[in-house]
Order: structure tokens, then C-alpha cells, then sequence
């Protein structure tokens, strides 16, 4: 089961993989992931939802909620 995790999540671009990983483990809201990041709080979650919807695809789960 974690390979399969692993695969999906390496199937992101590194900064979705490092993104997600801030917010959903690290814990991070997107405002604070912005200021890391030196990027606007919107594209941090567009980055973060265009990650999420690329794993709905590829799992063919649509039932995904954030």
C-alpha cells in the first residue's frame, strides 16, 4: 500500500510534492506556505489542488475532498 502512495505522489511535480507535503504533513496553511515559498497564498493552492486533482485522475477516486 505505501509503494502505491509513493508512486502517486511521485507522479507530482516537486513543487506539488513539496507543497502537499507541507500542508497535509507538516501541517502548514497555505498562507504560511506562500511566505516559505515567496509566492502568493492563491498559487500556493492552486499548486496544491491542481496536485490533489491529478491524484483523483490517476486513482479514479472523485469522492477526493480537501
Amino acid at each position: 500500500m505505501q509503494d502505491n502512495v509513493d508512486n502517486l505522489i511521485k507522479s507530482l511535480t516537486p513543487k506539488q510534492q513539496r507543497r502537499m507535503y507541507l500542508r497535509f504533513w507538516g501541517g502548514l496553511s497555505y498562507a504560511r506556505i506562500a511566505r516559505l515559498e515567496n509566492i502568493t497564498r492563491q498559487s500556493a493552492w492552486e499548486s496544491i489542488n491542481r496536485g490533489i486533482d491529478k491524484l483523483k485522475y490517476l486513482t479514479n477516486d472523485k469522492k477526493w475532498t480537501v
